[in-house]
């Protein structure tokens, strides 16, 4: 773990940086987290800039944990972050050093002070594919599934036939684009052409996962019966220091003949014949399509193409003020305390995060637990405190927390003056 400490006597403020190992294989994902300390609070979220690794892909992760730790005996509010860090090749990658800006007061003071911190660069060893991987493509993933679908039963296709083969599959602890291509073997009764893959971001809040979607079609060309032989993927599980491997079935396709496939060139001309002499047909009937003529039929669907147009601007417009409304709402102190009251079946120490993450986006902002108890002596507040740090897991409940709210909007409504404002 590295750190710097900056700021004066009167305040102390300083970041670390850890990663979970400092020796990986080439893919395999670092986890580095960032910690922000201040001795006082957060008047902003610290700004950590990018990080630009070469020959390594960062996955950056928008959770937020905050937290109230001791070091040396010593009181701090913290903010982590995290990142994965994929690197491409083997060899040696390093972590850089972060410059990380704050915004946090000297003790014993409100107006907040930019402070810039800095971590220490953290160095990495990759190491090569190991010797004993036998699989075609190398891939690192804590667990791969695979999924085969057809377009038609095996069973019921004929020459001349287009069939469309789907394969699925899926990774997690790892990046879509580091999923291998499937390996299909060629075969004598069919022509194949293959199509576009999709890749699927699926990360979670707490990882990298993926999916791989593969589309081939297979042109007929042989009847008989034939052999589809398995489809396999390998990977390494570097956690566990071990190789798996998962495969499709094997499956038999039947191709039967196609009588009518030696007509299709003959059908083919004998149409485009009929549609040459139908102008010089004396008894053609007028163009009739549902009772509509011609230019009636067009006036219907220029009517319709203006009424889903003017129907598709009307649903943009709503979805661009539910999504401005979604997005108020979680930038709202009522998102943070919704998520407060959320916490009453969870443990004192997850319900003490959330009553801070409240605190701090109330009008008369609270950025430690001590400035609110002196203006509120809550007793829900030492109650929660006490179940937090002397282990009995005495937590509130959701009229608890109603009540608080009460009581600390009674108080600001009446008390304007207790805490002076954030940066007047």
């Amino acid at each position: 773990m590295a750190f710097s400490i900056g700021g004066s006597s009167h305040a102390q403020s300083f970041a670390s940086m850890r990663v979970n190992t400092q020796n990986v294989y080439k893919q395999q994902p670092i986890r580095a987290s960032i910690t922000v300390y201040t001795s006082t609070w957060f008047a902003d979220a610290p700004d950590l800039g990018t990080i630009h690794i070469p020959n390594a892909f960062v996955l950056p992760f928008k959770r937020t944990q905050s937290a109230i730790q001791y070091v040396n005996n010593k009181k701090y509010a913290t903010l982590e972050f995290f990142y994965l860090i994929f690197p491409y090749e083997s060899g040696e990658i390093t972590i850089p050093e972060l410059q990380i800006n704050i915004s946090t007061p000297p003790e014993g003071d409100y107006i907040a002070i930019k402070r810039s911190l800095k971590t220490k660069a953290i160095s990495i060893q990759v190491k090569d594919t190991p010797k004993s991987f036998s699989g075609t493509d190398w891939l690192v993933a804590k667990g791969v599934t695979i999924i085969e679908k057809w377009s038609k039963p095996l069973s019921d296709v004929k020459v001349g036939e287009v069939i469309e083969r789907i394969i699925t599959i899926k990774a997690t602890g790892t990046l879509p684009a580091f999923i291998p291509k499937s390996n299909l073997d060629e075969e004598s009764w069919a022509s194949i052409y293959p199509r576009e893959p999709q890749l699927k971001d699926t990360r979670t809040n707490k990882d990298a996962n993926g999916i791989r979607v593969e589309k081939y079609r297979y042109l007929l060309e042989k009847e008989g019966n034939f052999t589809l032989e398995p489809i396999t993927v390998v990977w390494y599980n570097a956690y566990l220091q071990k190789q798996y491997s998962r495969s499709t079935q094997e499956q038999t396709i039947t191709i039967h003949s196609n009588p009518d496939l030696g007509m299709l060139t003959t059908m083919r001309d004998s149409l485009s014949t009929s549609e040459l002499a139908l102008p010089n047909n004396p008894n053609k009937k007028p163009f009739s399509f549902l009772g509509l003529n011609l230019k009636q039929l067009l006036l219907l669907s220029a009517i319709l193409i203006i009424a889903i147009f003017l129907l598709l601007k009307l649903s943009k417009a709503a979805l661009r003020k539910w999504c401005i409304t979604k997005q108020n709402y979680l930038n709202s102190e009522k998102y943070w305390f919704d998520q407060l009251l959320n916490t009453h079946h969870k443990n004192a120490s997850q319900q003490l995060n959330a009553l801070y993450n409240w605190l701090i986006r109330r009008p008369n902002k609270h950025y430690t637990l001590d400035s609110f108890l002196k203006e509120t002596n809550s007793d829900s507040v030492i109650k929660l405190l006490r179940g937090t740090f002397n282990e009995e897991n005495q937590k509130l409940n959701k009229q608890e927390i109603r009540d608080l709210k009460k009581g600390i909007d009674y108080i600001s409504k009446n008390k304007k003056d207790v805490l002076p404002p954030l940066n007047p």
